[in-house]
């Protein structure tokens, strides 16, 4: 795999319309205003445990989405769903029609949806003649994907790292910090976003690993910001050690979906040579 092309990148398309939608059978106009009304009393009002109302959605650079919005989890049913829409002088002026949804909390992480999340190969020369890569380069982005959305042994539920987003049609806003403090192998520590009506401002993925057989921390960090001049800026930090070569695979485990990490020890035994580190 490879990492983007040095200079501009450009890309196809913005990622795409915004879709929100919900299995209730009962017909409404397709307009904004009704189906927005539709959505929220369909969830806070006539939604059961087996109803669904979800959303396909784009992150910034290519990354797309999809969220399940259930307040009858067993797990993660604190799901926020409702207006963010201000209002003056008495109600007689309003704001935009916004939707904010919060997703639910999580044990020893950040509050995230449930669903998945991909990163697309979709940079384009000025031409148009695909690159196959992706913004957050080959090494990042194999982690990011199995993590949370397809992994080798199949699609995986790991859901969404975004703790907020505001829909509108306008773009989507989102101040977003999302992190787990527990990521060890190959595993995603944080995705962070800041995004003003669908323009990116700040995109931060980091992700964490162990350099095998010395069990070296290693830590490797994409930073994308938007300038003043409304060009927008990536930095790879590349793979940086955090820790010295201990010799040490002690790692965290989870033995239910909404139990607290378990520490579990080294399962390998090294025997010291003629060399001391």
């Amino acid at each position: 795999g490879q990492d983007p092309p040095d200079g501009f990148n450009f890309y196809p398309n913005d990622g795409g319309p915004t879709r929100l939608f919900n299995d209730n059978p009962k017909p409404v106009p397709i307009a904004p205003l009704p189906k927005i009304d539709e959505l929220l009393d369909y969830y806070h009002n006539i939604q059961g445990p087996n109803g669904f109302t979800g959303a396909l959605f784009t992150l910034p650079y290519g990354l797309k989405a999809f969220a399940e919005f259930n307040k009858h989890h067993p797990d993660w049913a604190d799901v926020g769903l409702g207006l963010n829409q201000a209002s003056f002088r008495e109600n007689t002026l309003k704001g935009g029609l916004q939707l904010q949804v919060d997703a639910p909390s999580r044990y020893s992480e950040s509050a995230m949806f449930i669903g998945g999340t991909l990163q697309l190969n979709n940079i384009v020369l000025f031409n148009g003649t695909p690159t196959n890569t992706g913004t957050l380069g080959y090494s990042v982005a194999d982690i990011f994907n199995r993590e949370f959305f397809f992994d080798y042994n199949g699609y995986s539920d790991r859901g969404v790292p975004l703790e907020r987003i505001d829909f509108s049609g306008y773009g989507a806003n989102i101040f977003s910090n999302w992190e787990n403090p527990e990521a060890e192998f190959a595993a995603t520590s944080q995705a962070r976003f800041d995004v003003f009506r669908g323009r990116t401002a700040h995109e931060v993925i980091q992700v964490k690993s162990v350099v095998y057989p010395w069990g070296i921390r290693v830590v490797r960090t994409i930073v994308i910001f938007r300038a003043g001049s409304g060009y927008g800026y990536r930095y790879d930090t590349g793979w940086q050690a955090e820790s010295p070569g201990m010799y040490d695979f002690s790692y965290n485990v989870k033995t239910t979906i909404a139990g607290d990490p378990i520490k579990q020890p080294n399962p390998f035994e090294f025997h010291s040579g003629l060399i001391k580190g």
